[in-house]
């Protein structure tokens, strides 16, 4: 009986102990970027079918030294389906880089946008940060 206890015993204790370290693991994390301060960005379609793609770029002056923006514009066919729209990739060799684009669209209907960021510069690997958002016009 005092054998089947103790095993008991140390079991939850060592549950616990693997419990207490991954909560405190996970509670620390927290997200940097090698090359990136911050990025912002939003997509709308207003009334007239004019996409609007706002982007904003902060890097780190004396490390960022190239910025990539990938704007993909997909239009929603059938349920699950897309089919390109625009896409369009601008490259700037500065530190921040903010810019609006717009895109007349064709049609009516679903449009999905994605902006994938890529900075690259002295800080270490490039930084890969995509956005993707929906809007219907």
């Amino acid at each position: 009986m005092k054998r089947k206890l103790s095993l008991i015993i140390a079991t939850i204790i060592l549950i616990s102990s693997i419990l207490s370290i991954s909560v405190s693991a996970n509670d620390n994390i927290e997200l940097f970027n090698n090359n990136t301060a911050a990025t912002h960005t939003a997509f709308v379609i207003n009334d007239s079918g004019l996409a609007i793609v706002s982007v904003d770029c902060l890097g780190y002056e004396g490390i960022t030294t190239r910025i990539e923006v990938d704007i993909h514009i997909e239009k929603r066919n059938f349920l699950f389906f897309w089919e390109n729209a625009r896409h369009e990739i601008y490259v700037v060799y500065v530190d921040n880089y903010d810019n609006e684009f717009t895109y007349q669209l064709e049609e009516k209907g679903t449009y999905r946008c994605t902006v994938t960021y890529t900075i690259s510069g002295t800080g270490g690997e490039d930084d890969v940060i995509p956005y993707q958002e929906t809007a219907s016009w």
